[in-house]
């Protein structure tokens, strides 16, 4: 079997309300992750627009912005689905 081309698709993540968001209790935090560093493509699950693809054991990074905003502390978090679609 050769190399097997295929799509790495990232979710809307758990607190996904109009765009990304990490909780943290009551409390958000807006982000976007991205394909590139400098962070302009943003990472989706549409397969031919804003996923990453590949051919075989391929290695993809995930870039994060959070917008320069006063949040209350907190330790914030959320989880994204990962799907590969081959």
């Amino acid at each position: 079997m050769g190399a097997v081309p295929h799509n790495v698709l990232l979710g809307q993540g758990a607190n996904y309300s109009g765009g990304r968001r990490m909780n943290a209790g009551t409390n958000y935090v807006p982000y976007e992750l991205y394909r590139n560093s400098a962070r302009t493509q943003v990472w989706g699950q549409t397969i031919g627009t804003d996923t990453a693809s590949g051919t075989g054991t391929t290695t993809y990074q995930v870039y994060g912005r959070v917008p320069s905003l006063a949040y209350p502390a907190g330790n914030y978090s959320d989880t994204v689905l990962v799907t590969v679609d081959y």
